[in-house]
């Protein structure tokens, strides 16, 4: 799905794609050589030689300062009751998956078994968790900085438009308990990445859209973008289900950025599964859960050709 361009950064997307596959241009990754041959003026910046209008730069390739992670579609980013994690409900029909570059690919297929790396490295997102720690393995200081334009982008599921008796639906004594738990195998939760040292940002969609029946419209978050800056020897860790705790997956030091990761959770199609929220609450009407209004776009298409998909975007909680 991603491709990965090498550079200064170590970039993991989170795209709120609402239910689509398809992400901004700008999020393509595309692998990059450590010399590259083409028709230029040389720079201070190039190390070149000249020959017959043809300039040969050798690629400045520098350890990666940064993680960026994109995250897409149905995520949501708990921000509460002692946790600080990106959740990830399991939806039938989504796609469940994190994307490693190829960059990673000696770590991703010797980690993931039946992995194999071609373009770039997708691995399921289900039972399994995420996180970057320093050097001695230790979480990033600073707990997760959201910036006001994630703080008013990404919706709230408590204040989701809902009748007076179904209010309660997303407060802490009904929320899911596997939320806050380890991964496990076969729960509600499909996985989740630690936010903890990161900061927030998110990119609305260009349309606005409105909760069905409600007046008013707002903006809705595209996708999200969680940035770590890595101390020296900085890790990526996964916590699998069923195992005994946290392993190390790369040292993201050792890479050279920029490195994308995706974190996506869509499908195909506009049709709004934002009431598939409702997972992550244990508040029943029927045994069923609590029916959450969909999402209506205030015009046709939000991404030119890409269909109507604010529906499937990110939210946090509270």
């Amino acid at each position: 799905m991603m491709k990965i361009i090498s550079a200064t950064a170590i970039t993991i997307c989170l795209l709120l794609v609402a239910c689509k596959k398809e992400g901004p241009a700008s999020l393509t990754n595309t692998e990059t050589t450590a010399t590259s041959t083409a028709t230029a003026t040389p720079t201070a910046m190039d190390t070149a030689t000249t020959t017959t209008g043809t300039v040969e730069s050798q690629a400045k390739l520098v350890a990666a300062t940064n993680l960026n992670v994109f995250f897409t579609g149905m995520v949501t980013f708990v921000l509460s009751n002692g946790a600080q994690r990106a959740v990830l409900p399991r939806i039938g029909g989504h796609h469940l998956q994190i994307v490693f570059p190829f960059s990673m690919k000696t770590q991703v297929e010797a980690t993931f078994k039946g992995v194999k790396c071609v373009v770039d490295c997708p691995v399921p997102f289900d039972g399994r968790a995420f996180r970057v720690v320093d050097a001695s393995g230790n979480p990033l200081p600073g707990g997760f900085n959201p910036s006001s334009t994630f703080a008013s982008t990404v919706t709230h599921l408590q204040s989701v438009p809902l009748p007076a008796s179904l209010k309660d639906t997303f407060d802490v004594k009904n929320i899911e308990p596997d939320v806050f738990k380890d991964p496990q195998k076969g729960s509600f939760i499909a996985g989740f990445f630690e936010l903890a040292g990161g900061t927030g940002d998110a990119q609305p969609f260009t349309c606005t859209a409105h909760f069905q029946g409600q007046a008013g419209s707002h903006s809705f978050p595209m996708y999200v973008i969680v940035n770590f800056k890595l101390p020296a020897g900085a890790k990526l860790q996964v916590f699998e289900a069923g195992s005994t705790g946290w392993a190390d997956l790369v040292t993201l030091t050792t890479l050279t950025g920029p490195v994308k990761v995706t974190v996506d959770n869509n499908m195909p199609g506009p049709v709004s599964h934002f009431d598939d929220y409702a997972l992550l609450s244990t508040k029943r009407i029927g045994g069923k859960p609590v029916d959450l209004p969909d999402v209506i776009p205030d015009t046709t298409n939000c991404i030119p050709g890409h269909g109507d998909v604010p529906g499937c975007s990110d939210s946090q909680w509270p």
